[in-house]
C-alpha cells in the first residue's frame, strides 16, 4: 500500500522544520524553552531538539507524583517553581495531543499565554515507527492477569466463537515461520492481547525475534516470567520495554508474591549497555502498588491514562474517543500496518480490535504483501476517507484530514 502525499515523509519534514523554527525564534527572543511533560513526547522533543542543539532549561509537570526528578540528564520541576523560577520561560506542550487541553488549561490558570502546541501530524513527526510496519505478538488466547480495563472476554469470545479453533497457543516452529514472512524492517512487539511470557513458547519467541535481525519492543508485568528466565534476555537491545505494574485496586490480577517482588527489583537495577534503565517506562491501571512504588524509588516514570479500546470497554473512568463521521487517519500507523497476529495466525487491524471486527487475513495461509494488499484492509482506508470506519472513528488515535484526500494502493 502506498501512502498518499497527504502523508508523505517530504511534506512532515517541512512541518517539523516550521516546529523547530518556532522554538528557535523564541530562543532568537532570550526565552528559556521549558517542556511541559516528562514522558515519551517530552523525550521525543527533547531529542529533536538536541539535534538541532537547542537547550532546553528544565521539564515542567502540574505535579511531581510519580515523575522522575532528571529525564535525560534535564531536571523535572513543577510548573508552578518553573513560572516562580524562570519568568522568561517559554512553555512547549510535550504530552500527547488528546492531552494537550488539559495542560493549556493549566497554563491560563496561571496567566501564561505564551506557548506552542505540538505540531500538525506530531505523532507522524516524533514517532520514528509511524511509516515503519509493526506486528504484534499474541501468542496465548486468554491472559490471567485480566486486567479490569482490557476487553479480554470480548476477544475470547470471538476469537474462540469466530474461527480460531482450538488453538489457545502458537508455538515456536509456527512463531519462527512467521517471523520469515514478515518484512525486514518490521518492528516485532510483544505486547497484543496477552502477557507474552504466559505463552509457553514466549520467552523462545522473544530470543528468536531479536536473533532474527528485528528490532523488539516489550511490554510485560513479569507474569509468566522468573529471573532465571529473565537473564536470558536481560541483555537483548529493546527498542523499548514498558512495564505494567500491580495497583492499589487489584484491577490488574497480579500476585504480589516475594518471588515476584525479587524480580521486579532485579529488573528495576538493570541497566542497558549505555547505562540507562533497562524499563523505559511503567505503567498500571491506577495507583501503583505501595511496595512497587518503593522498590522503583522515582528511577522509572510510573503513568496511567486508561482509554475504552475505541468503544469496547464501557465505563465512565476511561478516556474515550468522541465518535468521528468525517475523513481520518491512523495517528500510529501511515499504512494502517501496526497490526495483532493472533496464535493461528490471524491478523487482526490493530491493539484496539478486540472484537476481531477488521480480520485483515491469515498469516499462515497468506504472505505478508497479500494481507496488506487484501479486501479487508483496502476497506478501512476507503471508510476512512469518507466517513471513518465503525472501529476507527471511536480511537483515540484516529486524526482528522482533508475529506479529498484518499491513499492509493
Amino acid at each position: 500500500m502506498e501512502i498518499d502525499s497527504y502523508m508523505c515523509q517530504e511534506d512532515l519534514r517541512r512541518q517539523q522544520e516550521c516546529y523547530k523554527d518556532a522554538i528557535r525564534a523564541q530562543v532568537a527572543a532570550g526565552k528559556a524553552i521549558v517542556l511541559y511533560g516528562a514522558g515519551m513526547y517530552g523525550r521525543k522533543i527533547l531529542s529533536l531538539l538536541r539535534q538541532e542543539h537547542i537547550h532546553v532549561q528544565s521539564f515542567a509537570v502540574t505535579q511531581k507524583g510519580y515523575n522522575l526528578p532528571t529525564v535525560m540528564g534535564v531536571p523535572v520541576r513543577t510548573l508552578d517553581e518553573v513560572i516562580v523560577d524562570t519568568p522568561q520561560a517559554f512553555f512547549v506542550l510535550a504530552v500527547k495531543p488528546s492531552a494537550q487541553g488539559v495542560l493549556e488549561e493549566e497554563l491560563q490558570k496561571r496567566g501564561i499565554t505564551s506557548y506552542l502546541f505540538l505540531p500538525e501530524h506530531a505523532e507522524a513527526i516524533l514517532d520514528e515507527m509511524f511509516f515503519r510496519p509493526v506486528m504484534e505478538i499474541t501468542p496465548r488466547a486468554g491472559c490471567s492477569v485480566n486486567c479490569r480495563f482490557c476487553p479480554q472476554p470480548l476477544f475470547l469470545q470471538r476469537y474462540f466463537a469466530g474461527g480460531g479453533g482450538c488453538q489457545r497457543e502458537m508455538n515456536i516452529d509456527e512463531f519462527r515461520g512467521y517471523v520469515s514472512k514478515l518484512p525486514e524492517d518490521c518492528v516485532i512487539d510483544f505486547s497484543g492481547f496477552v502477557e507474552p511470557f504466559l505463552a509457553k513458547d514466549g520467552l523462545e519467541m522473544v530470543k528468536h525475534a531479536h536473533e532474527s535481525g528485528h528490532d523488539v519492543r516489550l511490554f510485560t508485568t513479569l507474569q509468566g516470567l522468573s529471573l532465571e528466565q529473565f537473564r536470558e534476555i536481560e541483555d537483548i537491545p529493546f527498542r523499548m520495554v514498558v512495564l505494567h505494574l500491580p495497583d492499589q485496586k487489584g484491577y490488574a490480577n497480579i500476585p504480589v508474591t516475594e518471588e515476584y517482588l525479587q524480580l521486579l527489583r532485579y529488573v528495576v537495577q538493570k541497566k542497558k549497555k549505555d547505562g540507562s534503565s533497562f524499563i523505559d517506562f511503567a505503567n498500571c491501571q491506577c495507583e501503583p502498588y505501595p511496595e512497587a512504588v518503593k522498590i522503583i524509588n522515582h528511577q522509572i516514570m510510573i503513568t496511567w491514562d486508561m482509554i475504552d479500546r475505541a468503544g469496547n470497554l464501557d465505563d465512565e473512568a476511561l478516556r474515550s474517543a468522541a465518535c468521528k463521521h468525517e475523513p481520518i487517519y491512523c495517528g500510529r500507523a501511515a499504512a494502517y500496518n501496526h497490526n495483532v497476529l493472533l496464535p493461528n495466525g490471524d491478523v487482526v487491524l490493530c491493539c484496539m480490535d478486540f472484537g476481531m471486527q477488521r480480520v485483515l487475513g491469515n498469516l499462515k495461509r497468506q504472505s505478508y504483501e497479500e494481507i496488506m494488499q487484501g479486501a479487508v484492509l483496502r476497506s478501512v482506508v476507503r471508510e476512512n476517507g469518507r466517513e471513518g470506519d465503525a472501529l476507527c472513528r471511536k480511537c483515540t488515535y484516529a486524526r482528522y484530514r482533508e475529506k479529498n484526500i484518499m491513499e492509493t494502493f
